[in-house]
């Protein structure tokens, strides 16, 4: 069995050469980075806010505590430090812990209602759903943050998700709110989240702004997709997988050290280098002529294996194990 989850896809869309150093020399740059970090503890603590908040007996100051507990436990696993000094603060701002405490102050006061009114039915549920109608092995796989039932709007799919793009008449920044749509990994939820579920309402994307000193901004934006696109994602996912296996088995097959040092496969798509404030591994590309010479010279780099099969706990499925050669 093969998994492909959205994070691999997009690599690979991104930059076949960032794909390939990534999830198959399973390198990342060294240090924790903030923003991901700070969003892995909104997450957690999000878990914490929706279950206490929607069995309804809990006191708001009772539901912070444990979510700031939650939010600490996940903050020093990652490595950070739990300092409230300011120059803790200046170091780590807008994402602090104590801007964390007073978003989450603000999101207790404000979603409480909302929550309380909904049957909630899951929590970080991990799937795994197949992309085609034969036995294909290959299985596409994420986690539903929260599936709730709404009394007005039915079923939903709750995604928690942080944001420092801030704009002062909106509150969020109008290129973020439509950032999600179109968006590939919120259509692969919802095609996923029709077949385990079948009458899905959407979508929605549950919104905090983190800023330095604006702590209650959050947004509801509702995404729905027709049957139609949901088949377009279908159509595109299943090509991107095909381009990708069809590159790791010529790669495999390659002469990956021949007399001219060159590795067939894997291109570079240098128009996205410098997207979103630079990609990670540009400095490999530019320093390495051939990324079979960066095998043992990756300094500011470490090898972590990207496993999504035990980050989103598909495990609990009861599936095989991914086997790497099963396609290709």
């Amino acid at each position: 069995m093969k998994y492909y989850d959205n994070t691999r896809i997009s690599d690979y869309k991104t930059c076949p050469r960032k794909f390939l150093l990534r999830h198959m020399f399973d390198l990342v740059p060294d240090g924790t980075p903030l923003a991901l970090t700070f969003g892995l503890c909104w997450h957690d603590a999000m878990d914490v806010v929706w279950a206490m908040c929607n069995e309804g007996s809990h006191s708001d100051e009772k539901i912070l505590g444990s979510a700031m507990l939650r939010w600490k436990a996940t903050w020093e696993g990652r490595g950070m430090e739990y300092d409230l000094s300011l120059d803790k603060q200046d170091k780590y701002a807008p994402r602090t812990p104590m801007i964390a405490a007073e978003m989450l102050i603000q999101y207790i006061s404000e979603r409480r209602r909302f929550i309380e009114d909904c049957e909630l039915i899951s929590v970080e549920q991990p799937f795994a759903v197949k992309l085609y109608e034969d036995d294909t092995p290959i299985r596409y796989i994420g986690r539903f943050d929260k599936v709730v039932r709404h009394p007005q709007n039915g079923l939903l799919l709750i995604e928690h998700k942080t944001s420092s793009m801030y704009s002062k008449a909106s509150g969020l920044r109008p290129d973020y709110v439509t950032s999600w749509s179109p968006n590939s990994q919120i259509d692969g939820y919802l095609h996923a989240a029709h077949m385990i579920f079948g009458d899905v309402k959407g979508i929605w994307i549950d919104a905090a702004l983190v800023h330095k000193t604006v702590h209650n901004v959050f947004r509801f934006i509702p995404i729905d997709r027709q049957f139609a696109q949901l088949d377009q994602w279908l159509h595109e996912t299943r090509d991107w997988i095909r381009r990708i296996e069809n590159e790791r088995a010529g790669a495999g097959n390659a002469e990956i050290h021949g007399p001219d040092q060159t590795y067939k496969g894997y291109p570079k798509n240098t128009g996205n280098c410098s997207m979103y404030a630079g990609c990670a591994y540009r400095d490999l590309c530019k320093f390495h002529a051939t990324p079979d010479s960066i095998l043992g010279n990756h300094s500011g780099y470490k090898v972590e294996h990207w496993e999504p099969f035990d980050i989103l706990n598909v495990d609990q499925l009861g599936l095989p194990p991914e086997n790497k050669d099963e396609i290709s």
